[in-house]
């Protein structure tokens, strides 16, 4: 049974890896430019100093594997930066918006609850019958 937990233990911490690999990958390949976001391009002139500037605070001059190493290590430790849009921690924007998330999810799971269990019962008594092939 512990070696299926340690296995089963690996197994998540390889996929996380991945997963958050893969993420890192698609937030690099999506159209925009942080900087962009930051300075607010569309809207002002900006001089070349201020996005070298921003490029060099935000480390998008660095190689890309150097930025997938901090970007991964500010996540192991839980520092999800702040918002490009916003300028507010990212922890703060989540937070902002778990509570109306937990409260559909619950939502959800006590409407399927609802339904699922007497329609199970009805399933079971019925075996075999009409009733448990419609359900099914």
């Amino acid at each position: 049974m512990f070696k299926m937990i340690i296995y089963k233990l690996s197994q998540m911490i390889v996929v996380l890896f991945i997963l958050t690999t893969i993420t890192f990958i698609l937030m690099k390949l999506s159209p925009g430019n942080p900087v962009d976001k930051i300075l607010h391009l569309d809207i002002s002139h900006v001089s070349h100093e201020q996005i070298e500037t921003t490029e060099n605070r935000l480390g998008l001059n660095n190689p890309i594997f150097i930025q997938w190493w901090h970007w991964l290590n500010q996540l192991f430790h839980f520092d999800l930066g702040t918002s490009y849009q916003t300028s507010e921690p990212v922890i703060k924007e989540i937070a902002n918006y778990l509570g109306p998330t937990l409260i559909i999810t619950f939502g959800t799971l006590i409407v399927s609850l609802v339904i699922s269990i007497p329609l199970g019962i009805i399933a079971a008594v019925y075996y075999h019958k009409i009733w448990d092939r419609i359900i099914r």
